[in-house]
């Protein structure tokens, strides 16, 4: 664990220098290389991605010129405007970058057709596994996906408004692949968390901000369901009289 934490701290560092995921519209990395093939390209959430050559084109930036790939940049053709003298120009499509220089990708970045990320995977501990996949409306961050266990499942989701404020964070903590613990924020400030405890999917324990405990959450429908269930087994009366 100390070593899968000592490589996120060096991602951290890493990504940094590589700049974060906003809207990329013009490359200006020296010593591209420009590819137009039919070779599949790697992801770790998806298997692989295949290109046409017809609708895209490819560029490999080659950084430390050791032979492999630092970057890889995929390009949308699109419809060339007007007066340009190109055959047609190009939209970033997706991004991968190998940030530990070990010739394996550890970021995959899509983008829209208008240049903002829509979908960001990345590899933290540089294992060949994703540990966190990042979803984007309009560039704005709206939630995030972890594996916190390592082991290629998702067991905790953050959730963020339209500006990228935190608004919930859930987490599968019996690795069942589905939320038992949850706490929700307002501005960014925790409010209240709540758990699931009889493993039904749904939270039945609550603890507010300042609170020294949790409380048990009471079901309003169980409530009555319970009520309406011992109305029905009291015995109902006669109204009729016994005449001797």
């Amino acid at each position: 664990m100390k070593k899968k934490i000592a490589s996120i701290i060096v991602f951290i560092v890493i990504a940094t220098v590589y700049g974060c995921a906003t809207t990329d519209k013009k490359e200006v990395l020296p010593d591209d290389r420009e590819e137009s093939y039919e070779d599949t390209l790697p992801t770790a959430r998806g298997g692989q991605l295949t290109f046409d050559p017809k609708l895209y084109v490819t560029k490999t930036y080659d950084a430390n010129k050791d032979g492999r790939p630092d970057i890889i940049n995929v390009f949308k053709k699109i419809p060339k405007k007007e007066g340009s003298k190109r055959e047609f120009d190009l939209q970033l499509h997706v991004k991968m970058m190998d940030l530990n220089r070990d010739g394996n990708i550890d970021v995959w970045r899509f983008y829209d057709d208008k240049g903002a990320v829509v979908k960001e995977e990345v590899d933290l501990d540089f294992d060949g596994r994703i540990d966190v996949v990042n979803y984007y409306v309009g560039g704005v961050i709206r939630r995030k996906e972890f594996d916190v266990r390592f082991d290629e499942r998702t067991d905790r989701w953050k959730h963020y408004d339209e500006e990228g404020v935190l608004i919930l964070l859930e987490e599968d903590r019996n690795n069942n692949g589905s939320p038992d613990y949850w706490e929700h924020y307002t501005k960014g400030v925790l409010e209240r968390i709540e758990k699931d405890t009889s493993g039904d999917g749904k939270p039945d324990m609550f603890q507010r901000s300042g609170d020294k405990s949790f409380t048990r959450i009471i079901s309003t429908t169980d409530k009555f369901s319970d009520k309406a269930q011992a109305e029905e087994d009291v015995p109902e009366e006669s109204d009729s009289e016994d005449i001797d």
